[in-house]
């Protein structure tokens, strides 16, 4: 079987949710081959069985969706964020995926494709009414965790004597940043050790200027491309993973919960449906939506040493079991073979 799938970006979902998985399909299942791909040519539809559209929300892409199913090829649809619930205040995305010419466009891609596939359940139910009848899979994200083990190698063979608290949030998270800015400056105030390592978010006009006496214990840098992830950030001890409730952030995946784990970091995160999977104080911290809730979650584990590395080991143990993409890779072929049949 060969599939072809075109990824909506190189930096973040797109690694994610086609190449990371295409490259353990090709490893492990000899019947399958998955190419990836960033742009569209007639020429994939010659040897093509399953076509895999990434977030597209062009029009232009319809006639080759219609095109790819007049020529026998199985098309799926594949999204991992709400596209339709962004948030207002995520300003750039939502003014594209707001236009009612986007949203028709989306609606008669995903509906022209033979399925779905989602990243979680939450968001599988919120694209429901937008699909009519066709099948939607949820194939949870996974982590090529084997590419992590070097730097996690690498800080576990390094002594320091700071706790770094990291967060890895994009623009959509700068509605969530008010749960944990006190958090952050208490930490700073309360213990000279900690250092907060802030990646592919906002700046300074979010934090604020009662962090300017701490800027040299702050390292902020912009989004990193998903290959050089495991080095900026190894040096994280926690990592934080906050979210106000709002049907978006319900819908999202728990990778980052992944990332921080792979690396051996004890994650802070909100008690909703994305971190449903995380059990509480044993692989992770789950907490409510309140400043004063995020600020003690992170004073215990920056009080406690050993709770906070063992938390770390925990979570590492469950992603190796459970959340690998060596085990997972198969749930793709499951789909694949499925939407064939």
């Amino acid at each position: 079987m060969k599939i072809t799938g075109y990824l909506s970006d190189i930096h973040a979902c797109g690694p994610v949710r086609l190449e990371v998985p295409a490259r353990e399909v090709n490893k492990r299942f000899p019947n399958h081959d998955y190419v990836c791909k960033t742009d569209v040519q007639i020429s994939d539809f010659t040897r093509s069985n399953v076509m895999v559209w990434q977030r597209a929300s062009e029009s232009d892409l319809l006639p080759k969706v219609n095109l790819a199913t007049a020529q026998g090829i199985k098309n799926i649809y594949e999204l991992d964020d709400d596209v339709f619930n962004i948030p207002e205040k995520f300003q750039k995305p939502y003014i594209h995926y707001a236009k009612p010419e986007v949203r028709e466009s989306i609606t008669a891609l995903m509906r022209a494709c033979d399925a779905v596939t989602v990243s979680t359940n939450v968001l599988a139910q919120s694209i429901q009414p937008y699909v009519s009848d066709k099948p939607i899979f949820v194939v949870e994200n996974s982590l090529d965790v084997e590419r992590w083990e070097e730097d996690y190698a690498k800080k576990q063979n390094t002594k320091k004597d700071t706790i770094t608290i990291g967060w890895m949030a994009s623009g959509s998270h700068t509605i969530d940043a008010p749960l944990v800015i006190p958090a952050l400056l208490r930490a700073l105030q309360e213990d000279d050790r900690v250092r907060v390592k802030l990646i592919g978010w906002v700046g300074w006009d979010i934090i604020g200027d009662k962090f300017d006496r701490y800027r040299h214990r702050i390292d902020t840098s912009d989004w990193v491309n998903y290959v050089q992830l495991p080095k900026v950030m190894r040096e994280i001890d926690i990592g934080i993973c906050p979210l106000i409730d709002n049907l978006f952030n319900r819908s999202k995946s728990n990778l980052k919960w992944l990332q921080y784990s792979a690396l051996g970091a004890a994650t802070v995160a909100s008690d909703l449906d994305p971190y449903k999977d995380i059990e509480d104080g044993v692989d992770g911290v789950l907490v409510e939506e309140t400043q004063e809730a995020w600020s003690d979650a992170i004073m215990s584990l920056l009080k406690d040493d050993k709770k906070r590395v063992s938390m770390g080991n925990e979570a590492r143990e469950t992603l190796l079991k459970t959340w690998d993409v060596r085990n997972r890779a198969a749930d793709w072929v499951t789909v694949f073979d499925a939407v064939c049949r």
